[in-house]
This record gives structure tokens, sequence and C-alpha cells, in this order.
């Protein structure tokens, strides 16, 4: 009876420290796990060494702050390491493109790309991508383009270069502080906008169409030439053109203008405006079809092809 009680207290005892073992190791396994999702909690980044480029494109919704420098590099942040793993970076024959891997479904969270390199001669944003630069952009000698779609935008403090050129379409943006440039080329369409702070430049050519905008709030120039369709708007403030100030516009779009130029030449048809009164000119020739249109203008010397007419200084 002894030895069996004695069997008995044995068997306890040795049973008490497994039981005691098999807890910490219970914790320990979940301390491991809770280090591992805190780990996977918060932003995650990769930093990719790039070769030259000379453009950049970013698309699906990513965004790009750029930085001028000597040293060509890309810093990807994300909300998630899951979806740092969908972004891709490539750099081939010198155009660097920065958006998601095709066919990664709906996209949750934020992207940012931090880019270093010289001053691009060409961007591209599509797609909700975003570019904005903290540095000017100087093409001594080069040129620089452009362009945005489907509700991307870029934003740009200076650009210097030979010429300028701009693109937008469907709802995107295009902002430029400020520019040096011997031309300068601005296209808008489908609702989109573009807008410069101020211009110095030889020849600008403006074409807006389908609900979309262009302003210019400075611009010292040598010739104009703008058009406007289908209801969009161009209007450009405190302009000194030293030549030729060129407009046609129709279907419900309109012209603004305001400064001084030396001759202007407006055409206007089915419900187009022009608002020149506070654009002094000394020379003009101005038309309004049958088919109606309004023209404002401010010129000592005009010459009127067709139509109702208001000149300021009559």
């Amino acid at each position: 009876m002894k030895k069996s009680i004695a069997l008995i207290l044995l068997c306890i005892a040795l049973m008490m420290p497994c039981g005691v073992s098999a807890k910490k190791v219970v914790s320990q396994s979940s301390d491991r796990e809770s280090k591992a999702a805190v780990v996977g909690v918060g932003d995650a980044e990769k930093t990719y060494n790039v070769g030259a480029f000379q453009s950049v494109s970013v698309s699906t919704g990513v965004s790009v702050v750029y930085t001028v420098g000597r040293e060509n590099r890309v810093k990807v942040v994300a909300t998630s390491s899951k979806l740092l793993n969908l972004v891709e970076v490539k750099s081939v024959n010198g155009k660097l493109s920065i958006g998601i891997k095709p066919n990664s479904g709906r996209i949750k969270g934020k992207v940012t790309a931090y880019v270093s390199g010289q001053s691009p001669s060409r961007v591209s944003v599509s797609s909700g991508a975003d570019f904005k630069s903290k540095s000017r952009f100087d093409l001594t000698g080069g040129s620089f383009e452009a362009s945005a779609s489907s509700g991307g935008s870029i934003d740009i403090p200076y650009v210097k270069a030979v010429g300028l050129t701009l693109k937008s379409s469907s709802s995107s943006d295009i902002d430029i502080n400020g520019c040096n440039t011997g031309t300068v080329s601005l296209t808008a369409s489908s609702g989109s906008d573009i807008e410069i702070n101020s211009c110095n430049t030889s020849t600008v050519s403006l074409t807006a169409s389908s609900g979309s905008d262009i302003e210019i709030k400075s611009l010292n120039g040598s010739e104009v030439t703008a058009s406007t369709s289908s209801g969009a708007d161009i209007k450009i403030s405190k302009a000194s053109v030293s030549g030729t100030t060129t407009y046609k516009g129709s279907s419900g779009s309109s012209f603004k203008i305001s400064g001084s130029g030396r001759h202007v030449n407006f055409t206007v048809s089915s419900g187009a405006d022009v608002n020149a009164e506070d654009f002094s000119a000394r020379t003009g020739v101005v038309s309004a079809s049958t088919s109606g249109g309004n023209i404002k203008c401010n010129v000592q010397d005009l010459e009127v092809a067709h139509g109702k007419i208001k000149n300021k200084k009559r």
C-alpha cells in the first residue's frame, strides 16, 4: 500500500514540471507571433539604384516626389509590405517607369516614390498618378514635354528649356509655376486643366477643347495663337505681346485676355465669346459669324469683318 502511495506521489511530481514547461512553450510561441505582427504594421520601403534616365513615366495611383541630383535613385514607400511587393520599377533605354504590376486587382493603400536624377526631358502620368518636383528643371539647349491623362497630375516649380510642350486630357491637371522657353505649346481636352503662373517665351500656341481650361497668369511673348471649342476656356492675364494675338473660338467656348499687344485677330462662331476689353492693342481684325458669338475688345484701329462687336476704344 505504501509503495502504491509513493508511486502515485512520484508520478504527480514528475507531471507538474511537464505542465509548467508546456505553458512556457505556448507563451514563447505567442510572443513570436506578436512580434511578427508588429513588424508587418506600418510603412514598408525599398530602394532601387537605377541607371541614368531622361524620362519618367508614372501610373496607377503612384505618387512621385522628384528631386534633381547627381544620384539616380528611387525609394518606394508603401503603406504595407504586401502593397510594396506589387510596385514595379523599371529603367530601360533611358526611361524610368514606376507603377503597379499588371493584374494586381484593386489596390488599397498609398505608394510614394522618392526619385532623384537629372532634369528629365519628359514626364508622363496616367490613371490617377501624381508627379511633384521639388526642384527646378534646367534643360538649356533641350526641350521639355509633359503629359497627364486619366486623372493624373503634374506639378513643377520652374522649367527652363528651348521648348515647352504640355498635354492634358481626361480630367487631369498640369501646373507649372514659371517657365523661360523659346516656344510654348499647351493642349488641354476632356475636362482637364493646364495652369502656368508666369511665362517668358517667344511664341505661344494654346488649344483647349471639351470643357477643359488653360490659364497663364502672367505672359511675356511675341506671338500668341489660341483656339477653343466645345465649352473650353482660355484665360491669359498680365500679357505683354509684341506681335500678333490670334484667337479662334466655337461651340460655347471662351477666350479672356488682359494686358497689351500690337495686333489682334479674333474670330468666333456658334456662341463663342472673347473678352479682351482689358487688352489694349493698336490694330486688329475681328469677326463674329451669324451662328452667334460675342467679341469685346480694346483696339485703337479696328477692322470689323462681320458681326456685332463691342470695342472699348470707340
